[in-house]
């Protein structure tokens, strides 16, 4: 939210967010200026220059931080000199303060005011605050006095410090915690009352969204709940969080990977594929191989999204083989992921199925055939089609036993009393008529003959006849009575 005070050498630029309440348009007003400078940025100053105006910049703002603990009210003047000071080295001087006072005691939070009733000194500081606070547990920085690391949860409560010089009657009776996802989450409310979003607040507030958002374990369901609800209300806001999130998790040590991406996935479909697709890819393709299921589920949603893109789908080829291996793991909402993927990426006409991929999609498939969960049923049926669609001409023949030994079930499953299961059985068989170049049992299923398509497999498939019996044997233990009752039928015959 505070990023239109990261500094940047374009001109001034305007930005409006359209919330969907009928309130008057957020207007963000990024200010020109210069990226967070320290004391190695400023002219004219050689390594030397810089420690001994380092050491001067730490003593000038201890010194103050001193005699405000100590209840001596400095001179209007020390003030004006240390807004001066600030300007000239903001990052040198938030940096000095936030180690002063980590927790932002009483002196501290007058003087983070005094720089917070300053417009052009405050846009100079934040930055700073930004960097410290991505960073989160600890972020390294390096002062005259050697390496040091700030908590970023002291420039959380800094940010709330100056948050609170903007007052919001229904926030007024909060008080400061000393919990650091409590600072994150009141820091959050009033951003959102800021940008008159108040009505996510309260849709959060009614979902106990923000009790969510302060344990460790479900943090990221409830992000994911955030995103959503801002995604109703402003696109290009989630568009905005959704680019600045890419390159968080673009750096080699992303901090808080799994929030960012639980709000990342949910917005991801507000950015422009063309522009930052390969970026989406290299980070999901990372968590994919992440041992943490949240992840690879993340992973898993991300890719969903791009695959549905052809050009994107035709990049991520080299995941095929993962992707395939996913298909035999036991969580059935990991299954449930990577099968739309796959769908999506075979059904994108650049693409061809090799022979030891399609055997292997045609293995790891014939489970998720009688699966529990419909979804995954319907879906890895298609899958298969797709798989005798897309196979390459010299794969057709190894295949073949594959398509075969699944041709009994779907006859059975023509059956099953849920009509998009039976429906999409039906095209399955008619695509294993095509694949098989069986004229006659094509013709039956153009013609809905489901009586003459079994008594046609059981005068010209007589070899084939005591394997359909015993595949025929585990689905009499089917709780669907028709199902039942055609296996009983078919075996009578």
């Amino acid at each position: 939210m505070f990023r239109n005070f990261r500094g940047t050498r374009h001109r001034h630029t305007h930005t409006t967010l359209t919330g969907g309440t009928g309130k008057a348009a957020v207007s963000i007003r990024p200010i020109d200026t210069t990226p967070p400078q320290s004391l190695a940025d400023a002219p004219g100053l050689d390594s030397s220059e810089e420690k001994v105006v380092s050491a001067k910049v730490q003593t000038f703002v201890k010194n103050m931080h001193q005699r405000l603990t100590a209840k001596v009210f400095p001179e209007n003047r020390l003030f004006m000199d240390f807004l001066r000071l600030t300007d000239t080295y903001p990052t040198d001087v938030a940096l000095t303060l936030l180690r002063c006072s980590p927790s932002c005691d009483r002196a501290a939070a007058v003087m983070w005011r005094t720089i917070a009733l300053s417009g052009t000194t405050v846009v100079r500081v934040m930055p700073t605050l930004l960097y410290v606070m991505e960073d989160w547990p600890l972020h390294g920085t390096s002062t005259s006095e050697g390496d040091k690391d700030i908590f970023a949860l002291a420039a959380t409560i800094v940010v709330w410090e100056i948050l609170q010089m903007i007052r919001y009657p229904c926030w007024e009776e909060h008080r400061f915690a000393r919990n650091p996802s409590r600072f994150a989450v009141l820091t959050m409310k009033t951003l959102l009352c800021h940008l008159q979003f108040e009505n996510i607040v309260m849709a959060m507030e009614r979902k106990r969204g923000w009790d969510t958002l302060l344990r460790p374990d479900t943090r990221h369901y409830a992000v994911g709940l955030l995103a959503r609800e801002m995604r109703r209300v402003s696109v290009p806001l989630c568009s905005w969080i959704a680019l600045c999130l890419l390159g968080l998790l673009s750096r080699d040590k992303p901090c808080w990977e799994v929030p960012a991406m639980a709000f990342l996935v949910e917005v991801l479909d507000c950015l422009d594929l063309r522009e930052c697709g390969d970026r989406v890819l290299e980070i999901a393709s990372r968590h994919l191989q992440s041992e943490c299921p949240e992840r690879r589920r993340l992973a898993l949603r991300a890719l969903v999204v791009l695959s549905k893109d052809r050009a994107m789908a035709k990049r991520m080829c080299s995941l095929l083989e993962s992707l395939v291996q996913l298909l035999w793991d036991a969580d059935v909402e990991l299954v449930e992921l990577a099968l739309p993927i796959l769908l999506n990426m075979l059904q994108s006409k650049d693409i061809l199925t090799s022979s030891p991929t399609a055997l292997k999609l045609a293995e790891a498939l014939r489970p998720l055939f009688d699966s529990d969960n419909s979804h995954v049923q319907i879906l890895s049926i298609h899958l298969f089609q797709e798989v005798m669609k897309s196979v390459v001409d010299e794969g057709k023949k190894p295949l073949k036993i594959h398509v075969v030994q699944n041709l009994f079930p779907f006859f059975l499953y023509w059956h099953d009393e849920n009509q998009q299961v039976a429906q999409t059985s039906r095209e399955a068989l008619l695509c294993v008529a095509k694949f098989l170049k069986r004229k006659d049992l094509e013709q039956m299923l153009k013609t809905e003959q489901p009586l003459k398509f079994g008594e046609c497999l059981l005068e010209k498939d007589k070899s084939q006849v005591a394997e359909y019996v015993h595949q025929a044997l585990p689905y009499l233990e089917s709780p669907q009575e028709p199902l039942q009752e055609e296996i009983v039928s078919f075996s009578g015959k």
